[in-house]
């Protein structure tokens, strides 16, 4: 299925094949083009949409003062209504008590984590098959995750912290600015691969997903600390990354199996030795693990024993659980998969506006990901790596293509591929003085050196055009 293959890829031991590295574009591209023709084998006529949620960030601004809690609100968003993508529901209204989450302390919604209204109420989380990528509870999710509840869940706050509380630099969102950065000032290849999969794109999982089980362990860590709130909600949104770069590194125990019915407390990862390392004053390995559980440095001013305070705290209560738009299964939430074509938009009008002057894929450096112990390994981001999707529509199947591949026959400078965008048109940021599908203001922002499509012809893998829009 796609959410095992992206499961697989994303939640390798090794690394992240999908993400973290120049591959993101191309991958993501890919995976939606070979989504798109298994709906077109249901239906012929209907083509993957893609979500522009610039128009959604600069409303947030607008009318919501810049608070990201209105981003995922059903009262404020119509996509987290019925009709669309459904909203968060409350988790006691399930007749089995099995999974039930414990309220988060930090939590003030008092609202638990699964989507329980429209077409999308309770989407299950399947059970991995062999082979298959699965968290304890036998999950198809990352491994780092013990989420273990078997529904689709969404957490509109970071560990019991809103987005009014925990907004710092950290977190950048897709407005028009950067936009506009994004297709104006990039101008290689390089740096646009580089940059796309944060600022332009990353965040929207994060508002999605959220993290839970952990509102409680940051309200001790406060209290023992006497931490401020501010440092403490900022450090309640970044902790997700101590999971997956704390399991990468070795660091992580995970209970082998658990039961069904056992709790998230009975079958949380713990970080592996650290009573010794806390004993024996390891500094070098208390140190190792503090970067990597609080990499952005938040306890940096606090002496060293209050920072292995915090993360025993943090390790006791086993770091988090993720919200599934924030881990390797995200394509099981249908909101997922509007979401990557608008990176495709923006990566084809900036070919078509002529604002990349250097197309090449870089030969070195194209991973800057977490790594595993078995650094062979780490593929999915090199010019010549294949593709692990079938596009049927191409006449192409998983492995027979690289990124290389991909990016020359994905260029809308040729007709290689079987869809176009209705327009590219961004008006709300025209209205806002980012002039986004303006070609030539474009050309003048990024200067005069503009990329010129080499001579050659792509067309020897037919399509049938259809819209996406």
């Amino acid at each position: 299925t796609f959410v095992a293959t992206h499961a697989r890829l994303a939640g390798d031991a090794c690394c992240d094949h999908m993400h973290d590295g120049c591959g993101f574009v191309t991958q993501h591209s890919a995976l939606s083009l070979s989504f798109e023709a298994s709906l077109q084998a249901v239906d012929a006529s209907v083509a993957l949409p893609y979500w522009d949620y610039s128009i959604d960030v600069e409303r947030v601004a607008r009318d919501h003062g810049g608070d990201f809690g209105s981003f995922v609100d059903a009262d404020s968003n119509e996509l987290w209504t019925s009709t669309w993508f459904g909203a968060v529901g409350n988790y006691k209204h399930l007749s089995s008590s099995k999974h039930k989450i414990a309220e988060t302390p930090g939590n003030a919604s008092g609202k638990a984590y699964v989507v329980a209204d429209g077409r999308w109420a309770y989407t299950p989380t399947l059970k991995a098959g062999d082979g298959e990528t699965r968290n304890s509870y036998g999950y198809l999710r990352a491994p780092w995750n013990n989420n273990p509840v078997q529904f689709l869940t969404r957490s509109s706050t970071m560990c019991g912290a809103t987005h009014e509380e925990y907004q710092f630099d950290y977190w950048q969102y897709p407005t028009c600015d950067v936009m506009w950065a994004l297709e104006s000032e990039k101008r290689s290849l390089k740096d646009f691969l580089r940059v796309a999969p944060y600022s332009p794109h990353g965040s929207i999982h994060a508002l999605i997903g959220g993290t839970f089980e952990c509102g409680g362990e940051f309200d001790r860590l406060e209290a023992t600390l006497g931490l401020n709130s501010t440092t403490a909600n900022r450090f309640r949104s970044v902790v997700f990354n101590g999971l997956k770069d704390m399991f990468r590194s070795g660091y992580l125990e995970m209970p082998k199996d658990c039961a069904p019915e056992t709790s998230f407390k009975d079958c949380a990862a713990s970080c592996k030795n650290l009573d010794t390392y806390v004993a024996e004053n390891n500094t070098a390995m208390l140190e190792e693990y503090l970067g990597l559980v609080d990499f952005w440095g938040l306890l940096s001013d606090r002496s060293f024993d209050d920072r292995v305070t915090a993360l025993s705290l943090i390790c006791g209560a086993g770091l988090n659980v993720l919200g599934d738009q924030l881990e390797a299964s995200s394509p099981n939430d249908i909101s997922f998969w509007p979401i990557h074509p608008t990176v495709d938009r923006l990566f084809q009008w900036k070919v078509i506006a002529g604002t990349l002057s250097d197309m090449d894929w870089p030969e070195t450096e194209y991973y800057w990901g977490t790594y595993g112990s078995n650094v062979d390994n780490v593929t999915g981001h090199a010019a010549d790596d294949f593709l692990e999707y079938d596009l049927p529509q191409l006449g192409l199947k998983a492995g027979e293509y690289t990124n290389a591949d991909f990016l020359n026959m994905s260029s809308p400078l040729y007709d290689t591929m079987p869809y176009v965008y209705a327009h590219f048109k961004w008006d709300h940021c025209a209205e806002l003085g980012y002039a986004i599908g303006n070609k030539t203001a474009l050309q003048v922002a990024a200067g005069d050196e503009q990329y010129v499509a080499p001579p050659g012809d792509s067309s020897a893998v037919a399509g049938v055009t259809l819209a996406r829009r």
